[in-house]
């Protein structure tokens, strides 16, 4: 007789594996998704994008989404949302947990990445910086500055970080956990805290 724990596993894995062949149809549905092999995106995944919007992923792609597959992702759902004219680009072999990336300009991601649970990403100060302007849904969206994102390869954004417009991050360089990247960070360097700063170099 098979044990609940067997059971239990038995059925996540049957789980596991509806939610990636579900996601890899809706991306061969979208026409404006471009993807490569070995698609695997684990769970419920929100993706919003508007007309003209774009989004290319590499091979070997890997999204944790819901489900508590990582417990520091508290079941939060992995959100991409990509406004008209927008692009995110991923690059191969990315990984990435309860993530919410939303692009009005670009967000570029390269190769070997990898982001923990809970990252944010905006390319976007999404609200005008002017009180005037935010009293008003169509002027306050219109003056939001919007600037684009580079993340080099090799790059590791820990828990919880946050990464706001225009900045790139360089080659192999490290965000500590809970970080709040405000400005560019070179290759090869640790950077943490609020706002970020040089912590030591690699």
């Amino acid at each position: 007789m098979m044990s609940k724990i067997l059971w239990k596993n038995m059925f996540k894995n049957i789980i596991l594996k509806y939610y990636i062949l579900i996601n890899i149809i809706s991306f061969k549905l979208n026409k404006r998704v471009t993807f490569g092999s070995n698609l695997r995106i684990r769970g419920p995944f929100y993706l919003n994008m508007d007309d003209r919007a774009i989004l290319q992923v590499g091979n070997n792609f890997s999204m944790s989404s819901g489900l508590m597959l990582n417990p520091l992702g508290r079941n939060l759902k992995s959100i991409f949302k990509i406004d008209s004219n927008a692009k995110i680009t991923i690059g191969n072999n990315v990984g990435m947990s309860n993530i919410s990336i939303w692009s009005k300009e670009s967000i570029s991601i390269g190769n070997d990445v990898k982001m923990g649970a809970g990252v944010i990403i905006m390319d976007s100060d999404m609200h005008s910086l002017d009180y005037s302007l935010r009293r008003n849904y169509t002027t306050d969206e219109k003056n939001a500055i919007s600037k684009s994102i580079v993340i080099h390869d090799d790059v590791f954004i820990g828990v919880n970080s946050i990464i706001t417009k225009g900045i790139s991050i360089g080659e192999k360089s490290i965000i500590a956990a809970g970080s709040v990247v405000v400005k560019s960070i070179p290759s090869n360097e640790i950077w943490g805290g609020n706002p970020a700063v040089f912590i030591k170099k690699i």
